[in-house]
């Protein structure tokens, strides 16, 4: 009995080992970064970057992108893959699936077990997401989604918009932790180039299993119909200038008037 006991002992200390070490080794997201381009037909395409750490046990083959493709109140959305690679631009084996309405992405051959960290670029164009609140278009993304049983330990988002705008023009907002969360710890800056603007996000805390990140836009909607954005304060300026002129050019345009009536009087006496 005691023999027995001892021996349990050790299995018990030896499976409880076994979990810590496993634990030790749990994977990982090491970073999760997005770059996202609103073409002018205001559809976007998005490119992940997700480095995800598999740790030193060797069971898994690869990663399940998970995306919603809408929900009460959102948006039905249209998605197509453009491509998986890796970091080195190697296409990757994937498969696209689509239930429960998500789209999920697997990545990966389940013939072939990897470990360590692999970085996984995914490429998709999404149609339908832009809305319309308040005269201005709006545009909402979750970033990395919250059903990743496992931390993300960083992660950033780019979003790209074909024109050169004033940031007055954009309300950035963002919002980290779980569903329905109000925390914002995440950073934004907006950075106008010559025929672009990029307005730039940034988690700043690591984001726990279950939890994401969401990014809101607010754009001026003549940039994605194509058009230049035309300010007020221009227009007001074209009028201005326009009422100055007439009032120059009133009586000199009168008297050539009447000159011309006093004219036509005088050849119809003839």
């Amino acid at each position: 009995m005691k023999r027995r006991a001892v021996l349990l002992g050790w299995l018990i200390v030896s499976i409880t080992m076994g979990l810590s070490l496993r634990a030790q080794a749990a994977s990982s997201i090491s970073s999760f970064d997005v770059t996202a381009t609103v073409l002018k037909d205001k559809s976007v395409h998005i490119q992940e970057k997700i480095a995800y750490d598999f740790g030193d046990v060797v069971d898994d083959f690869g990663i399940i992108r998970n995306i919603p493709l809408g929900g009460q109140n959102l948006p039905q959305l249209t998605i197509r893959i453009l491509g998986v690679t890796d970091d080195q631009g190697t296409p990757l084996a994937y498969v696209v699936t689509t239930a429960n309405n998500a789209l999920g992405i697997v990545i990966g051959d389940k013939n072939v077990f990897v470990r360590g960290v692999h970085t996984y670029v995914i490429d998709y164009l999404v149609q339908n997401i832009m809305g319309v609140a308040n005269g201005l278009d709006t545009l909402g993304w979750n970033i990395t989604g919250s059903g990743w049983g496992m931390p993300i330990k960083h992660s950033s988002a780019v979003f790209i918009l074909p024109e050169a705008l004033a940031p007055n023009l954009i309300e950035a907002t963002c919002f980290t932790g779980s569903n329905g969360s109000y925390e914002q710890a995440c950073t934004k800056q907006i950075e106008a180039g010559t025929s672009t603007t990029a307005i730039r996000f940034s988690v700043t805390r690591l984001l726990d299993i279950g939890e994401g990140w969401t990014v809101y836009l607010k754009i001026h909607p003549p940039v994605l119909a194509g058009q230049t954005p035309v300010h007020l304060g221009f227009v007001w300026l074209v009028v201005a200038v326009l009422i100055v002129l007439i009032f120059i050019f009133r009586k000199p345009a009168r008297a050539l008037l009447m000159k011309g009536v006093s004219r036509a009087k005088r050849h119809r006496s003839r």
